[in-house]
């Protein structure tokens, strides 16, 4: 985009593109080789990774219940919630020997519970305070 950096214009497929300035908008009809939001740049770009998932604040003991004690689809579907929520961490409890499922706060405890209750894991999961 050399050329439409010095204010003529440059034709890709039915994408015409002038220099108006950092953060100018280009509308094309065409699709382009990249993904909405990605930035168009004849210099570096930079790529910031994500922030810091906030710090666990509430914990809760999960134990498995009913008949059909099911520790390790427990455990998968807590793999599962973990890559899907950053902010939910696993860890073992040192009073019970537990699961111990740590977020930021109740609400996303919450979440997570109905999640596991719910489909598609629907398993029978208590839990209580780490005390």
């Amino acid at each position: 985009m050399e050329r439409a950096s010095q204010g003529e214009p440059e034709a890709f497929g039915l994408l015409v593109a002038r220099y108006e300035g950092p953060g100018a908008i280009v509308a094309t009809w065409d699709d382009l080789p990249s993904r909405p939001g990605d930035t168009w740049t004849d210099g570096p770009s930079w790529v910031l990774g994500a922030p810091p998932p906030p710090p666990a604040m509430h914990a809760w003991v999960l134990r498995p219940v009913g008949p059909a004690r099911n520790d390790e689809r427990l455990q998968l579907a807590l793999d599962v919630l973990s890559a899907v929520d950053p902010g939910l961490r696993r860890d073992v409890c040192e009073l019970t020997g537990g699961v111990l499922l740590e977020g930021s706060g109740p609400d996303q405890l919450e979440r997570a519970l109905a999640l596991l209750r719910g489909p598609p894991f629907s398993l029978d999961v208590e839990a209580d305070p780490p005390w």
